[in-house]
């Protein structure tokens, strides 16, 4: 099981994708479009809309957990985090209407905020890039 401080290690050293190091400049940037799949995210929009969410992801690149669940069960795994994490939905649904329209010491702290539901997510057995962000 991935533990917190290779996690963590990962955003201090930086993680290989697709073979090149990258590192991220904060939190913020490392997380990159993770919120999209909380409750009133983008990625989870566009699933609905397309009538995706009972299929499941077929690019051989996402986690073995990732590939055995279909959008619908990974989404209601991401709310059960999300809830044990203790996070409110309404602050998620607020961080949802303005991100990327915050200072950037908004968008740390709210980042900071998120963090925990991603971490548990990791530790479940889903990848970094392309499970929770791409």
């Amino acid at each position: 099981m991935i533990t917190r401080q290779s996690i963590e290690g990962e955003l201090e050293y930086g993680m290989v994708i697709n073979g090149k190091t990258q590192k991220s400049k904060n939190l913020s940037a490392f997380l990159n479009n993770f919120y999209g799949h909380l409750v009133g995210g983008f990625n989870r929009r566009c699933c609905e809309q397309l009538g995706n969410m009972d299929n499941k992801p077929q690019n051989p690149g996402h986690s073995e957990l990732a590939r055995s669940k279909t959008r619908r069960e990974f989404y209601q795994e991401v709310d059960q985090v999300t809830q044990e994490a203790g996070l409110d939905e309404g602050e998620i649904l607020k961080f949802q209407k303005y991100h990327g329209c915050e200072a950037e010491d908004e968008q740390e702290r709210i980042s900071r905020r998120i963090f925990p539901v991603y971490i548990a997510l990791r530790q479940k057995g889903y990848y970094h890039y392309p499970d929770l962000t791409c």
